[in-house]
């Protein structure tokens, strides 16, 4: 039985109508997105949009800090919304598959048109150099 696209909810907002027409085919092309993976496709497309409208209130470097009352400089809300919009994108774009290091592990429908996406979904790992990455430790000095 063919993979569909999730049935597009009702009230999407024009960028995230967009994401949806861009990004669902091609997710559901290479395997990555079915009838069932309709919630978590749409917050993904809300937050792009959501994404979007915060960006466009953050023109300027004096667009990210607000003063206080008492003349404090603090944080811009929008700024805080647009971190935590960025992340929640991340997050719901790695379980699509949406970035190279959570294309990794994954395996999807094997196409010619997956690797025009720019998915390699055949579990291929890229060669390392030879003697890369020599003398790294990731452990702490004592």
């Amino acid at each position: 039985m063919k993979a569909k696209i999730p049935p597009k909810p009702a009230g999407l907002t024009k960028v995230a109508n967009a994401v949806w027409e861009e990004l669902g085919p091609k997710l559901v092309e290479v395997g990555l997105l079915s009838e069932v993976d309709g919630a978590a496709f749409t917050l993904l497309c809300r937050n792009i949009s959501d994404y979007e409208q915060v960006l466009a209130k953050l023109q300027t470097v004096d667009d990210f800090v607000d003063e206080t009352p008492n003349k404090f400089k603090v944080q811009s809300v929008w700024f805080t919304l647009r971190n935590r919009l960025h992340d929640d994108i991340l997050r719901l774009a790695k379980e699509f598959g949406l970035t190279p290091a959570s294309r990794s592990g994954m395996r999807g429908a094997q196409t010619d048109q997956s690797q025009q996406l720019g998915l390699p979904l055949d579990g291929a790992q890229p060669q390392k150099p030879e003697g890369a990455y020599s003398g790294f430790s990731v452990r702490r000095k004592s």
